[in-house]
């Protein structure tokens, strides 16, 4: 189903872009370009069967997005949804309906709110398909692989501060942190299930002799369930982005503002 090795795609889409320029939101006072715009696009793939007949017929995939910033850019929302899936005979296999919401909020000149809300649902699987939520995909405090199934639902909270503190070529910060969510079976309502969450703090260091964001969190998560810090969790670059979703390119349009804006 998913090396589509036999199929044949043909794809429409429609996007408009225009770039702002920003700093202290992804990156410490770095320029950045962010895009505003829409993306939209549909991917319809039939299936010739050269090499196994039982894969399925056709491949659907409808993808939708937009940004928008207001506030002088100091407010930044993307809205984010897909819907994919395989015909086989008179039903879909393996459909996927993803949505997400993306926001930021330019506190301060140095301080940034970063918010994201995502909802995953599958629909008639493949046996032994599934979402896997922990640690690393966004919920932090939990193992690896605590939660599993075939819907996910997942909410980050992050307030981000970027210090004027500087050694070498590293610059630190640090951020407070809140998530919630869950992964569960499709057969199980969500008014069901438990919500998962936790709270913590962390460090952020970031080389600014590397191109590109070169981020190093340093993360302490408390686990709400079990009221205890569970684990330290170190990784690079942010976790999550303000506007990672929207696909980049080079900017057209970057509309400039006045230094006291950014």
């Amino acid at each position: 189903y998913f090396d589509r090795l036999d199929l044949l795609n043909v794809s429409v889409s429609a996007t408009h872009h225009d770039f702002y320029k920003g700093k202290f939101i992804e990156n410490f006072g770095r320029v950045e370009d962010v895009p505003l715009g829409y993306n939209l696009g549909l991917i319809v793939g039939k299936n010739f069967h050269f090499a196994r007949s039982s894969m399925a017929d056709l491949y659907l995939r409808l993808d939708g997005e937009y940004s928008l910033g207001w506030g002088h850019h100091r407010y930044y929302l993307n809205l984010h949804t897909s819907m994919y899936g395989f015909r086989s005979g008179s039903q879909f296999k393996d459909a996927t309906v993803e949505q997400s919401i993306l926001s930021h909020w330019r506190a301060t000149d140095r301080t940034t709110l970063v918010g994201r809300f995502e909802i995953i649902r599958g629909y008639n699987w493949s046996q032994g398909r599934q979402l896997i939520l922990g640690s690393p995909t966004g919920l932090p405090g939990y193992g690896a692989f605590a939660f599993t199934g075939q819907q996910q639902l997942l909410t980050n909270l992050e307030y981000r501060y970027f210090s004027p503190l500087s050694f070498w070529i590293f610059d630190f910060g640090g951020a407070v942190f809140a998530a919630s969510g869950t992964a569960w079976n499709a057969a199980d309502p969500l008014s069901r299930q438990r919500i998962h969450s936790s709270v913590g703090f962390g460090l952020r260091i970031e080389n600014s002799a590397q191109q590109g964001s070169g981020i190093i969190r340093i993360d302490f998560p408390f686990n709400l369930d079990e009221r205890r810090f569970t684990e330290v969790v170190i990784t690079s670059d942010q976790l999550f982005k303000a506007f990672s979703d929207l696909p980049f390119i080079a900017p057209n349009v970057i509309q400039t503002t006045p230094e006291t804006s950014e």
